[in-house]
């Protein structure tokens, strides 16, 4: 009711609730015209999206209007009497990932698929936009569906535990985190600005790159982007800006170059492949 009420106004689609279960979904596809958008990846809020007041009354930052100071993952000191404080407890909830169900959540023809953004960095953003196209364009293909590949590469940008959420009907304590599990990565390592074949229509050249973060001669790269999926490759030698062959590079923003055996484009990026 309330979708066909907003579709009356004018309103050509909705953002519907993370709370949200695939038969819920489902259902609103059948009873409605409007455009529908739901939330595949990303944070979880700890109460009912857009309604949890802890943070407008802690740090007076609106949850609703995209101010959520994540009070429910600052670490909180439990006592279990006066004089006995207990470990640290926080109440957030695991990131959305549903790489999972995306079969069942296409099937039922939504319009537009969310993924969060906002305060997110563009190798997040990057990596996992990049897997979900991925994934959509074989399931799309009648491929066989790997789950663990897809999963493996969104680990490689995500920095806490995922679950499926409300997507199977009411969350468990699986759906939950009570101690701190963020996992900061450092293996975004480079960004690509140019890329110069060796000769017209080669397949290999050298690469200009952006760093930022360490690596080294001897690492093991990985390239990726929108028309290049995950190619590695060792570092044997690379240059700065002066030409002068280096071993390393720990300057922030360094511009270096290095041979490649493929071809890569402007704004690839590169990771550190982890042994």
């Amino acid at each position: 009711k309330t979708c066909s009420f907003y579709e009356s106004l004018g309103a050509k689609r909705v953002v519907l609730a993370r709370e949200l279960d695939l038969e819920q979904i489902k259902q609103i596809k059948l009873h409605t015209t409007i455009g529908l958008e739901v939330f595949i990846h990303g944070g979880m809020c700890s109460s009912i999206s857009g309604r949890c007041m802890l943070s407008n009354y802690m740090a007076n930052r609106d949850a609703n209007r995209g101010g959520c100071a994540h009070s429910c993952r600052w670490n909180y000191t439990l006592y279990e009497n006066e004089n006995t404080p207990k470990e640290a407890f926080h109440m957030g909830a695991k990131d959305l990932s549903l790489v999972s169900y995306m079969k069942e959540i296409l099937s039922i023809g939504v319009d537009s698929l969310k993924i969060e953004g906002r305060m997110k960095s563009e190798y997040y953003i990057a990596t996992i936009v990049n897997t979900y196209r991925h994934l959509i364009d074989d399931i799309l293909a009648n491929k066989e569906i790997d789950e663990k590949k897809y999963m493996n590469e969104i680990m490689k940008a995500e920095n806490r535990n995922t679950s499926t959420g409300f997507i199977c009907g009411d969350v468990t304590l699986e759906q939950q985190l009570f101690e701190r599990d963020e996992r900061p990565t450092k293996e975004f390592v480079g960004y690509v600005l140019d890329f110069f074949p060796l000769k017209e229509d080669s397949k290999d050249g050298y690469v200009m790159l952006q760093q930022r973060n360490y690596f080294q001669v001897g690492n093991e790269l990985e390239f990726f982007g929108p028309t290049l999926s995950p190619t590695k490759v060792v570092v044997n030698k690379m240059w700065n800006e002066k030409q002068e062959e280096v071993e390393v590079a720990p300057h922030p923003l360094e511009i270096l170059y290095f041979y490649l055996p493929f071809c890569v484009s402007k704004h690839d990026m590169v990771r550190l492949v982890l042994s």
